[in-house]
């Protein structure tokens, strides 16, 4: 191996980042979703967030709707076109 000769000066730093490595886990509220959705058989944000009977009880529908549109983009649940903002299950999450 040849040595790197430069023709002129470069600067460089170092810098120690420390950082934490996130494995994925099981998606366990998923398969709750999809029991809930064939209940049902048509859901919203605001069952999953319902203070009585929902899986996040008290907190905000948006965090309801992103479960929701996770589930749809692994083809478990389909967004009706005519209610947005309503799922159902697909035959992939039945």
């Amino acid at each position: 191996m040849q040595p790197i000769e430069m023709s002129r000066e470069v600067k460089i730093s170092v810098y120690e980042v420390l950082g934490t490595i996130a494995f994925p886990e099981e998606r366990s509220e998923l398969y709750s979703i999809l029991m809930m959705a064939e209940e049902k058989s048509e859901i919203d944000g605001s069952d999953i967030v319902h203070k009585n009977t929902g899986l996040l009880p008290k907190r905000p529908r948006v965090m309801g709707h992103r479960l929701l549109v996770t589930a749809e983009k692994y083809e478990l649940l389909s967004q009706d076109h005519s209610k947005p903002g309503v799922f159902s299950l697909t035959e992939y999450g039945r």
